[in-house]
């Protein structure tokens, strides 16, 4: 019987040193209790940031818009604001931190869409040809300012179609 139980201590002793090599092995250095963190926020809860900008229109006034955040890789959620006739600044809050496009399209006709493109930081001259998308960060927390959807005039295809539901007014 004694020698079962050394058998089972030698067992369990063997086990701990097994553990002990495939957490060294996994982190490449030993484990301090000092180097343990615990994260506060619920698993669920995911930080935001928000993105804001100025609005143009190749006229006198900025007509009603809907503004998306669109995800550049398509996965992932948009985010959207609308807007009222008259208004030239936007703020979309609560974007999850990703990659994104900005653009805008006329509340009352969504087949006519602008963007935040090269071509809006450019002097927006005919010699001006880069309509691309700029893709826009959004990081935890941050605002990403200082964007320019200005572009109305991108040739088919540089602008997705308008995505449907507005998740915001204003």
């Amino acid at each position: 019987m004694l020698r079962l139980g050394k058998f089972f201590y030698l067992l369990l002793c063997l086990s701990m040193v097994a553990i002990g090599l495939v957490f060294s092995a996994c982190s490449n250095k030993p484990i301090q209790s000092s180097e343990v963190r615990v994260n506060k926020e619920p698993v669920t809860t995911q930080s935001v940031g928000s993105i804001s900008g100025e609005l143009g229109y190749p006229s006198e006034y900025v007509p009603a818009l809907y503004v998306f955040a669109l995800p550049v890789n398509e996965a992932g959620k948009s985010y959207s604001v609308e807007t009222i006739e008259g208004q030239d600044k936007f703020t979309i809050q609560n974007v999850v931190p990703n990659t994104y496009y900005l653009v805008a399209y006329l509340q009352t006709d969504t087949g006519m869409a602008g963007g935040y493109t090269r071509f809006a930081l450019s002097a927006m001259t005919v010699a001006d040809t880069d309509h691309s998308l700029l893709p826009v960060v959004v990081t935890s927390g941050q605002n990403v300012g200082d964007i320019k959807i200005a572009d109305w005039i991108a040739p088919p295809g540089i602008i997705p179609s308008f995505p449907g539901k507005v998740s915001t007014k204003h």
